[in-house]
């Protein structure tokens, strides 16, 4: 793996100045942003490149170690390299079969603080006790090289070394690795020391990446939810403190008449407003699509009043501006006030409690803040607020009133055109005369625990109207369905016997199928989340990365799961034009994926140029407003699907 990192920045520093050299030839007259990107982009390529490989070598890293002989792929260490990569923090020496050391790179000079000619040479047991290491220590590590030279086991690890050095006490993971001949014959052993601190502080850093939403700045769920878990523990004692969730108002016109792109830059600016009216102290956050939450502090409710109702007011006189088109929005705010001796447990229902004081304010007619009144907290409030969505949601499930919708995936070029049309399965619920979109209820529903019955409905009715149209329409049999599974889902055993069943009952191939995941829930999930994408690959249906990029955290999984395609998250998609960082991270992506042989599909794709751009950055798949808007899957049967190839 770790070499296939190494080769994916390589090759991408090699050839993207080409690749747009092609662009601008192909392109008959290039437009100026192309002009400019042939020019420039070698000046950004070798940074981009020194980020990802550092980032996705700390990643790929301890991947390299863990991978069995038998699987394929794994990393060589030829005899013929007389150096071996790794790492800026690793020190790494080559031991021959007299376990004598052979070679060593400059990093274990600076670790053990020794000239290359006081190493080499040296039998392993000598150099490890001259530099402070205890017998039995050095005992254990040259037994784990003597089964290398034996046995050439990947991933053999001894651990946790102390190495004293002259100051202190540097703590580092050693591990080994077997070199092999051209006959693949055991010739040698090397040892690696990798700085553990380095380590720590790498993983904390992507740790807090994976905290942040990348598109605002703010902090996400993940970091918000973590924040929740620490804070009875940390704040002041007899404190009141108020939590408010804030839904936007006629955010969705926006995207709908003015694309996703006017949609993130009004979040954007949004979110501008929000800090103004948040104190150091307090935590802002983007938890959802339009949805946000403060967390305030050693703050009562009267405080916390003015704040809410400063927002709502700034955020009403605000006047948002895209192209020649005007947009006034609103925000509906609920809050709940709690005092500091309040349990982590007890926070989570708070959390429920102002959501749904925020769908009251929805309710009561939009723009305005409802403060939830626990004096009040009749059987007919709690009907109205607590178990409220519960209903809702149970009714559409035990009614069948959901509803399903489904948007094109066009190939991007011919050679990827294997005249299969594929669609993604979108759930949409009608209500109150609207039909509310996934991010308006899909939180409330895994809060009560309803989404793994909604996923199920969904594979169920997909299933059932499929083989309705199959019966209509034999060329439905070459087409994919690509349906979308929650975390919930993946840490259900039974799910994937129930999918088998559906399709038994419904007479469907399972290639007729592919279940979407997103990235954040393969990291939380991961041993679930492998289970069952193996379970579904067994059964012959693709499997589907959705949100790749957006955290980097998914990089160190990917290999060990039975994946068919990945999906390059929007926010690199929506400006590639105008923006040649985003180009190149694409170009980047891309590149990762063809070395794994899987397909890319870009989202967000709403205009030609952007169509063609990708075409010519090598991606398989497009999928936005341009190839086609969500539409009744009973429709899809009349409905004309051209291709972009």
């Amino acid at each position: 793996m770790f070499s296939k990192i190494l080769f994916f920045a390589v090759s991408f520093l090699c050839t993207t100045t080409s690749l747009w050299a092609g662009i601008s030839s192909s392109a008959g007259s290039e437009t100026a942003f192309q002009q400019s990107l042939s020019e420039s982009l070698s000046h950004f390529t070798l940074p981009i490149v020194a980020l990802s490989v550092t980032i996705l070598a700390a990643i790929a890293y301890k991947s390299f170690f863990i991978r069995n002989k038998s699987e394929v792929g794994r990393t060589h260490l030829s005899v013929s390299n007389q150096k071996i990569s790794a790492s800026p923090d690793t020190a790494v020496i080559r031991i021959n079969k007299d376990l004598n050391i052979e070679y060593c790179n400059p990093q274990t000079q600076q670790v053990y603080e020794k000239n290359e000619e006081d190493i080499l040479n040296q039998s392993l047991d000598d150099f490890l006790l001259a530099q402070g290491i205890s017998a039995h220590e050095t005992q254990e590590i040259q037994h784990l090289v003597k089964r290398q030279l034996k046995d050439a086991i990947y991933g053999l690890v001894y651990g946790e070394l102390s190495i004293p050095r002259k100051n202190k006490v540097s703590s580092f993971q050693v591990s080994t690795s077997p070199i092999l001949n051209e006959k693949n014959k055991v010739v040698g052993v090397a040892l690696f020391a990798e700085d553990h601190a380095e380590q720590k502080r790498l993983m904390a850093k992507l740790i807090g990446q994976a905290e942040r939403d990348h598109l605002t700045g703010l902090i996400n769920r993940m970091g918000f939810d973590k924040f929740l878990e620490e804070f009875p523990a940390s704040s002041r004692p007899g404190a009141k403190n108020v939590i408010c969730y804030m839904d936007l108002d006629n955010f969705k016109p926006v995207n709908d008449s003015a694309g996703h792109s006017a949609g993130d830059e009004l979040l954007k600016q949004l979110s501008d407003i929000f800090r103004q009216h948040v104190r150091s102290s307090d935590l802002l956050a983007r938890t959802g699509g339009d949805e946000f939450v403060i967390l305030f502090p050693n703050c009562p409710m009267e405080k916390a009043r003015a704040r809410m109702e400063n927002i709502i007011n700034s955020v009403s006189s605000f006047r948002f501006s895209w192209g020649d088109k005007s947009f006034v929005v609103g925000v509906s705010i609920g809050a709940v006030e709690f005092d500091s001796e309040v349990s982590s447990a007890a926070i989570n229902d708070l959390c429920k409690i102002a959501d749904e004081a925020c769908y009251t304010a929805k309710q009561k007619g939009r723009n305005q803040l409802y403060i939830h009144d626990a004096s009040h907290s009749s059987e007919k409030s709690e009907h109205m607020g607590k178990d409220n969505w519960h209903i809702i949601i149970r009714e559409a499930l035990d009614h069948n009133t959901f509803e399903l919708f489904v948007q094109p995936i066009l190939a991007l070029n011919s050679a990827d055109a294997d005249k299969r049309k594929r669609f993604e399965i979108y759930l949409r619920l009608p209500f109150n005369g609207r039909t509310l979109r996934p991010g308006s209820f899909f939180p409330a529903a895994e809060r009560h625990g309803l989404s793994n019955a909604i996923d199920r409905w969904v594979v169920n009715r997909t299933m059932e109207k499929v083989a309705e149209l199959n019966e209509k329409d034999g060329v439905l049999t070459s087409r994919e369905f690509t349906i979308n599974i929650s975390g919930a889902s993946l840490s259900d055993e039974d799910f994937g016997d129930f999918i088998q069943s559906e399709l038994n009952k419904h007479g469907l191939s399972a290639n007729t199928l592919c279940f979407e995941v997103s990235e954040s829930d393969v990291v939380s999930n991961f041993l679930d989340a492998r289970k069952l994408l193996i379970k579904l690959a067994a059964l012959g249906c693709s499997n589907s990365l959705d949100d790749f990029g957006s955290g980097l955290s998914a990089l160190s999984y990917i290999r060990d799961l039975p994946i068919h395609y990945l999906k390059i998250d929007g926010v690199f998609v929506r400006n590639i034009e105008t923006n040649q960082i985003d180009a190149a991270m694409i170009h980047s992506l891309n590149h990762m994926s063809k070395v794994m042989n899987l397909k890319t599909i870009a989202e967000f794709v709403e205009d030609e140029e952007t169509a063609k751009l990708l075409r010519r950055l090598g991606v398989d798949y497009a999928q936005g407003y341009y190839c086609g808007r969500p539409m009744p899957l009973e429709r899809l049967e009349a409905a004309k699907v051209a291709e972009l190839s």
